[in-house]
């Protein structure tokens, strides 16, 4: 193999020089592939080479000049003549990106040792990584606002601007610019890096390691490639994808470096996201993949999840084919065709069919994962390294056993292992037991203390913290010395680390830090040995408040009061290893506090025996859990928000229904709130409102301890269903129909005021609606229509109408499909398609059934909406019919949405998020931008609903995309009404032509209804054509919202959101009072009907005005003129002008 060839290279010039000249010779096609949003950017080697030359020369100025040159100069005054430091060690704090490879190189070529810091570490952390290891300067691309003790530099002050192809071009190697001598010939190169640890004090481990190491590091490659080719393969261009971040010791030396090295190409997704992650392997036919344990366990748990939903297959089933997958491979059989059919597709799906290798590292692998990855067909091996040792081995097979048996491969360094044993105990087998104590020259050379360096003795044996067997060269792992916790992440925590952020809590006489095992993980737990007198309680609120600080994998998950004074050693500190092992074996006298404890000030309302009798989710034994009342306080606080309603009011013993008035929307409100608050996803089929609020903090309190998971079916299985509670009572009358008594009751509520002032509702208008309308032979100011632009009505549209009926009829006379498709169809919607700047438009019989249609028919079992809390009802009934899970979220609330994404979107396939563009209740505009981000950011589709956004947003009426300038493109459905701005009757949708022509084969509402009234599409296609000659309508209706907003808040009327749509509603409270000033109004001469609950919230009645551009000035200052008159009666209906 050639690669030999590259090796031997490489020890003739050794280090990252002979790296970075192994690139130079190797480089050929794409050094990365950039996924965005617009598809795939690709940066050549010539190009990427190019780049490095002209930042290493820039880097060699800048450093060379200033303040910087002064102190470098004083780190060779001070330090000593072997320490790396003396050249200026800088911190390189970005994330994995041509940025990261332009600087790192850079600063190498120009004699600058570098500090790689976790792009994710916090100031206080990053502060001390750099106070500790010296650094002159850190160089980032994040934006700084706070003084920092060390020069921080813009990255891109110091590299071309890589994003910009004329820049690539100018720079790119082979070129016609004359550019800077080749790096890998101008400078005397930098020989060490430093990898750092993370930590929570002063204490964070910094290793240093030199081009020594670098160089035997891949010497590995000598013995891994002569038995499988897996990690280089001769005249094959490999794909890495850049997932394991480069500041990692694996990322670094495996995935940043080697495929460099060797003239691969590195594959960036789009988002760290698994989704995007997936698929940018899928996109680029990534060959290599390497990532850590908790992501081959979540992806193997996934692919078994998702055969079962999608084959009705069991997990026995699953589990069958891959034992038979497995048992062809060892026998080197090829399988039966509709296995490998099965198991090509699942491939397909997960990552592509191109992954050649896959590394699994960092920590510890589920052995079921090994054998579920294995036998789809992918070759997934463990490995094992250190950020002190590097890569110290890897499985290395093409015999699908050893791949499985647990392993994390031979010893890959000759003579660089011994076994101290832990204990004494006889030898059952001839494996060597023990920790796992190695030396060759990839350890680290040294540390990183108070800025200097200090070099270790390479003689010396570091001692790994690991237990394991080495048995005929294979190395099996089997546990952790005790002193150090492995998370679940892949993480190491040292517990000295992690002792300094409680070192301040008063009330601690001693205490230690260690790991309690779940024989696979560790917990993190906390033993205190108190001041005598101090409160126990006390002493978990101050931890509490301290875990809140600290990033989530180093928080204590455990707390322990001693009984008794903690074992000391000679030294006086803890003992720690002996103590934690009297704990986990139950031995050691103590008592566990929660973390979440209840502060002092709150009075607790003890459960009725009732409570334990009718609850769904209270049990005995929260009552005896003061963190479930912290729990309860605050969904106490989230009813009274959502309700609008004192908190005083909301016992844990009312029910959210019967008692408070929440109705179905409002409960999904309260339970997005939740979601919310505790970062948390909770199953929708959980909750009902016929739950007490009690009951409801308790799911929400078992929900945050890790019950019901599974949502309904862990339910299923926590509460049994006797046949007698299945019993039903059969309904014969309609009358007796839950919804018809409903009803009833609303109505009979009403019906004081009905009587007395008479019914708002059903009035017989006998006239188009435009600034007037007549009731009868009475003539009305009419603020109640939807005709904002006057085109109901106008004599051009009515002649237009008159003509198609002459020419088509009043009917399509059939489904569009079959027999009812007309050319004034096609017509208007290439009208409609142009008029919203999309590809394609599709025209449907009503507004309401359109939202139907398309939101219930649009996602599928593996799908999720996401919907504003105050849509439509067009678009709530769409949800219900839905097979898709549905979640609303607060109204305009992005960041709660985005919340929601976070803890829900790599759940399912396609998202839709639903919104309004302008909202017909409140009449505020939702902020469109903010979620075209989120659509973009998540891999998500969006619908804006412009019932009441079109023909009044925007400098034309073109809506919400006009309005905020973005390109209609970002919006994946706009969907419209055809019955408000262009005054006929119907709907529309409108987007991508792929999307649309789906649409027009499938959307049910479309396909199995008749075509739109003739007359009717040729009124609209008449209304766009005024609309394109002259927009004056749009400005006389942006004028007179100006001026009614004005005139009421001149007079110190609630305009609720209202702002510059033309729905302008009045707030006034009372549903009677509403009715009241509606039909006071009409004796007036004017028409605004109420809007009161469950239209809008309890309490929350408003007049609703809805203003058109046919409106004059002096109609709108009498209405409000008389509104004033009739609301000033009523104390507190207006604010004090």
């Amino acid at each position: 193999m050639k690669i030999f060839e590259y090796l031997q290279y490489l020890a003739q010039v050794p280090g990252y020089k002979g790296l970075f000249s192994l690139m130079e010779q190797l480089g050929e096609g794409s050094a990365f592939e950039l996924h965005g949003t617009h598809g795939i950017d690709e940066i050549s080697y010539p190009e990427y080479l190019g780049m490095i030359d002209e930042t290493a020369s820039r880097m060699k100025t800048y450093f060379a000049s200033g303040p910087l040159r002064d102190a470098i100069a004083e780190k060779e005054k001070t330090l000593k003549s072997d320490d790396p430091g003396r050249a200026g060690w800088v911190g390189l704090k970005l994330s994995n990106s041509p940025s990261f490879g332009l600087c790192f190189w850079g600063l190498m070529a120009a004699g600058h040792p570098v500090v790689l810091i976790d792009v994710r570490a916090a100031d206080q952390l990053t502060d001390t990584l750099c106070k500790e290891t010296g650094v002159i300067a850190l160089i980032t691309d994040e934006e700084q606002d706070r003084h920092t003790p060390y020069p921080v530099i813009p990255a891109d002050q110091l590299m071309p601007d890589w994003k910009d192809p004329a820049v690539r071009t100018r720079y790119r190697r082979g070129g016609d610019e004359k550019l800077p001598e080749a790096t890998s010939e101008a400078y005397d190169w930098a020989g060490h890096i430093c990898l750092c640890t993370s930590g929570t004090t002063g204490v964070s481990r910094r290793y240093v390691h030199d081009d020594l190491g670098i160089t035997k590091q891949y010497s590995i490659l000598e013995k891994l490639l002569p038995v499988t080719d897996r990690l280089a393969r001769d005249g094959v261009k490999e794909k890495a994808v850049a997932f394991i971040p480069w500041h990692h010791v694996l990322g670094f030396i495996v995935c940043f470096v080697f495929p460099q090295a060797f003239g691969n190409t590195m594959v960036i997704p789009q988002k760290p996201s698994p989704e995007s992650i997936v698929q940018a392997c899928k996109d680029s036919h990534v060959t290599q993949f390497v990532a850590i344990p908790a992501v081959w366990n979540g992806v193997a748990q996934l692919v078994k999840k998702r055969f079962i939903e999608m084959s009705g297959k069991t997990g026995e089933d699953f589990d069958n084919m891959i034992e038979l997958s497995l048992s062809y491979q060892e026998a080197g059989v090829d399988l039966p065709m509709p296995i490998e059919g099965i198991l090509r597709m699942i491939r397909e799906q997960l990552v592509g069919d191109s992954l050649y290798i896959a590394i699994s590292g960092g920590g510890y692998i589920l052995p079921e994962t090994l054998r579920t990855i294995n036998g789809l067909g992918y070759y997934l091996v463990n490995g094992y390294g250190m950020t002190e040792i590097g890569i110290y081995s890897v499985v290395n097979s093409e015999n699908v056993g050893d791949r499985l048996d647990g392993s994390v491969g031979q010893v890959l360094y000759d003579d660089s292992l011994k076994m101290i044993p832990i204990e004494s105990e006889a030898e059952e087998d001839e494996c060597e037991k023990g920790e796992l104590v190695v030396r060759t020259d990839v350890v680290h050379c040294g540390t990183l203390r108070q800025g200097k360096y200090h070099p270790r003795d390479r003689d010396e044996w570091f001692h790994t913290g690991d237990i394991g067997r080495l048995c005929d060269g294979k190395i099996f792992l089997d546990g952790r010395v005790k002193d150090i916790i492995l998370k679940a992440d892949g993480e190491n925590l040292y517990p000295d680390e992690l002792e300094g952020a409680f070192a301040t809590v008063p009330g601690f006489s001693r205490y230690v830090i260690f790991g309690l095992t779940d024989n696979v993980y560790d917990e993190t737990a906390l033993l205190v040995e108190p001041v005598e007198g101090t409160d126990p309680k006390a002493l978990a609120e101050a931890v509490a408040e301290i875990n809140l600080t600290l990033p989530l994998n180093q928080r204590v998950q455990r707390f322990f009061i001693s009984h008794k004074p903690l074992d000391l050693s000679a030294s006086a500190k803890v003992r720690r290893g002996p103590v934690a092992e009297q704990v986990i074996a139950g031995t050691w006298p103590l008592t566990e506090y929660s973390l979440t404890a209840l502060p002092k000030a709150v009075e607790i309302e003890r459960p009725e025996v009732v409570d334990y009798q009718t609850a769904a989710y209270f049990t005995p034994e929260l009552a005896g859990d003061s963190a479930f009342f912290e729990v309860r306080a605050a969904v106490q606080a989230m009813v009274a928000d959502v309700l609008a309603i004192p908190v005083e009011s909301v016992h844990p013993s009312s029910y959210f229904s019967q008692d408070l008035g929440g109705d179905s929307l409002q409960s999904i409100s309260l339970l997005t709130h939740a979601e919310v608050k505790y970062a948390l996803a909770i199953d929708e089929r959980l909750f009902n409102r016929d739950l007490t609020v009690n009951d409801i903090a308790a799911l929400v309190f078992r929900r945050i301890q890790g019950e019901f998971s599974q949502g309904l079916s862990d339910r299923a299985a926590a509460v049994p269903v006797s046949d007698e509670e299945c019993v039903v009572e059969r309904i014969s009358r309609f009358e007796q129909t839950p919804e018809f008594i409903a009803f009833a009751a609303r109505r009979e509520s009403l019906l004081p005021a009905i009587e007395a002032f008479g019914n708002p509702y059903f009035v017989a208008q006998d006239s188009s609606l435009r600034d007037v309308s007549y009731i009868g032979d009475k003539e009305m100011l009419n603020f109640a229509s939807y005709n904002y632009v006057g085109l109901s009505g106008d004599p051009e549209v009515n002649e237009a109408a008159v003509k198609a009926i002459a020419q088509y009829g009043t009917s399509a006379s059939g489904s569009r499909l079959i027999a009812g498709e007309k050319t004034i169809h096609q017509d208007l919607e290439k009208a409609l398609a142009r008029w919203k700047g999309t590809e394609d438009a599709l025209v449907l019989v009503g507004g309401h059934s359109t939202n139907v249609t398309f939101v219930g028919n649009f996602c599928k079992e593996r799908d999720l909406i996401l919907y504003d809390v105050l849509s439509h009802n067009s678009i709530t009934e769409g949800v219900r019919m839905s097979q898709a899970d549905a979640r609303p979220f607060p109204h305009n609330d992005y960041e709660a949405l985005e919340q929601l994404l976070k803890s829900r979107r790599d759940r399912y396939e396609k998202v839709l998020i639903v919104i309004e563009g302008a909202y017909s209740m409140d009449g505020d505009v939702a902020p469109v931008p903010e979620f075209v981000r989120l659509k973009n950011e998540y891999d998500c589709f969006l619908m804006v609903d412009e019932a009441h956004s079109m023909l009044v947003l925007g400098e034309t009426g073109r809506g919400v995309d006009e309005y905020y300038g973005i390109d209609p493109k970002d919006i994946d459905i706009h969907m419209g009404t055809l019955s408000k701005g262009f005054g006929t009757c119907g709907g529309y949708l409108a987007g991508s032509h792929n999307l649309i022509e789906y649409l027009r084969y499938n959307l049910p509402g479309f396909v199995f209804s008749v075509g739109i009234s003739p007359p009717l599409a040729a009124a609209v296609m008449k209304g766009i054509e005024i609309m394109e000659r002259d927009n004056r309508r749009v400005e006389r209706l942006r004028r007179n919202i100006r001026t009614f907003l004005d005139e009421a808040h001149r007079y110190g009327m609630n305009t609720c959101l209202a702002g510059e749509t033309a729905v302008t509603p009045i707030m006034i409270g009372s549903d009677d009072i509403a009715f009241m000033l509606s039909k006071q109004l009409e004796e007036d001469g004017i028409l605004a009907p109420p809007a009161v609950f469950p239209a809008v919230p309890r309490g929350q009645a408003r007049l609703r005005f809805c203003l058109t551009s046919e409106h004059k000035e002096e109609q709108i200052l009498y209405a409000l003129e008389k509104l004033y008159d009739r609301m000033k009666v009523f104390p507190g209906l207006l604010e004090a002008r």
